[in-house]
């Protein structure tokens, strides 16, 4: 995913709603934490970040879901939970 050229945010901590629903073909928004960078396309989901985890849960979607991947920091892991 970190090879890419897409849109991407930042983020260190925090709450986050985030809605790439709408995108040309193959294109993804990224998201980068500490712990993990995740890419979303044609997705709903929420991301609740802090400094030695992230957590993603899928709210709604058409595209491919989200994709996460760890980053080599030693502070923690990516979870990826499915919405109901």
């Amino acid at each position: 995913m970190a090879s890419r050229r897409y849109p991407a945010l930042n983020v260190s901590a925090g709450v986050l709603r985030v809605m790439a629903l709408v995108a040309p073909p193959r294109a993804e928004l990224e998201l980068r934490t500490p712990t993990a960078i995740a890419a979303a396309r044609g997705t709903e989901y929420l991301a609740d970040v802090k400094p030695a985890i992230s957590a993603f849960v899928v709210l709604r979607g058409t595209g491919g879901g989200v994709q996460c991947a760890g980053r080599r920091t030693g502070r923690g892991s990516p979870r990826r939970k499915t919405g109901h």
